[in-house]
């Protein structure tokens, strides 16, 4: 496939999921949530499908080694994307490991700076 069609084939099963997952979350199904988002990324193997699915974890403070594993999937993706390294800094951090959090975010720093 090339770039457009994962592009348009993440934008699709993202805008499927994206509500059924929210709605699970709201409802505190955390495991729902997370078997949802595995289903997902069943569908979409992507870096950005992976950081969608750890940012959404993570913002909602579920299952943060998974949002670790998924976010360092997404990383290893795509390395050196400034908004891929921020979702790991926010997943290390709901995890409970401060001082890898604050690695990745002076990382995230360094790689937003170096892409402006």
């Amino acid at each position: 496939m090339d770039k457009i069609e994962n592009a348009s084939l993440y934008a699709v099963t993202r805008d499927a999921f994206k509500p059924k997952v929210e709605q699970t979350i709201a409802a505190g199904k955390s495991e729902e949530a997370v078997a949802l988002l595995r289903e997902y990324l069943a569908l979409d193997d992507s870096a950005k499908a992976h950081n969608f699915a750890a940012w959404k974890l993570a913002e909602a403070g579920l299952a943060p080694h998974t949002a670790v594993e998924w976010a360092a999937a997404a990383e290893t993706k795509e390395p050196g994307k400034a908004y891929i390294v921020d979702t790991l800094a926010w997943a290390h951090y709901q995890a409970g490991d401060v001082a890898a959090a604050a690695a990745a975010i002076d990382r995230a720093l360094q790689l937003d700076a170096a892409e402006a």
